[in-house]
Formats: structure tokens, sequence, C-alpha cells
């Protein structure tokens, strides 16, 4: 299943992610995501998520930079969208009550379900609506937030 949310900040995300691994493992938040998508490579943005990043990307600053990334564009309402991609409740009794063999699987083919699906989602369908697109725009791809299976955010999509 996948469940789309429109974000007009940054605070929902950043508060909902623990701010480093001690946090995690101390029960607060989710374990940070990774940096993933064309768009990461092109801002230089690898490895572990930091709020600071994130926050500037979802209010249009290049993280590294502060550029702004949508000088003379009209006012956004919706900063980013939030795709959380969850596994059919059969798949998660199977994850949860399998062998360790069977829950790596499981893991697995989550993984490989959310790249598919990202994958399509930048090769083909994001970006694709040419109505809406400045002349000469090019379309630079999706910088996504990546979570592991496990967890209740997947995907985030800036």
């Amino acid at each position: 299943m996948l469940t789309v949310t429109k974000l007009g900040n940054a605070e929902y995300l950043i508060g909902s992610v623990a701010l480093g691994v001690e946090e995690y493992y101390l029960g607060v938040g989710e374990a940070p995501g990774v940096w993933a998508g064309r768009w990461a490579d092109e801002l230089g943005l690898e490895g572990v998520v930091e709020a600071d990043d994130l926050r500037s990307l979802i209010e249009g600053r290049h993280p590294v930079t502060g550029v702004d990334l949508v000088a003379k564009q009209r006012h956004r309402e919706v900063r980013a969208i939030d795709l959380t991609f969850s596994a059919p409740k059969s798949v998660s009794v199977l994850w949860a009550l399998g062998s360790d063999n069977v829950h790596s699987v499981v893991m697995g083919a989550h993984r490989d379900a959310v790249a598919a699906a990202l994958g399509f989602l930048e090769a083909r369908a994001a970006g694709s609506a040419a109505w809406w697109r400045p002349r000469g725009w090019r379309w630079p791809g999706l910088c996504t937030a990546r979570h592991g299976p496990g967890t209740r955010r997947s995907t985030r999509i800036v």
C-alpha cells in the first residue's frame, strides 16, 4: 500500500525521526534515513540525512550552498511529499513470525519493491507534466530520504 501525504514544512518530518543513533536506540523517533535519488547526487547529498539539510531542502534552499532553489517561482503550499510504502498485513505477519531467513527475504523484497517504485517515479512520472514547467526546465530527478523496512516512514521525496 502507498500512502501519500503533502507536507508544508520540515518540522513534521524532523520531529518523527531520531536526530541521532542514540535517540533511535532510546526509542525516540525512527532511524535516520539515507539520501537517495538522482537529484540527491547532483546536490552532493549522501549518507545519513541530517535535520538541517532536510529542513533547507524542504524550504527551497540548497542544503550545502544555501542557494535559493525556487527563486522566481510561485509560492508553494506543498513543499514535499511523504510516501509511505506499507506491506500488506499478511506480509507483516510473515516477517514478524518467520524464521531469520524468512525475515531477511521479506525485508529484501520490500526494499526491492520500494526501489522499483521510486525508479519508476524518477524515470516516468515525476516532472513529466509539461503544462507546469518553465521553458528550458530540466527535471533533476528525485531527492529522497529513505528509511528501511520495519519503520513507519519509508520514503520522503523533496
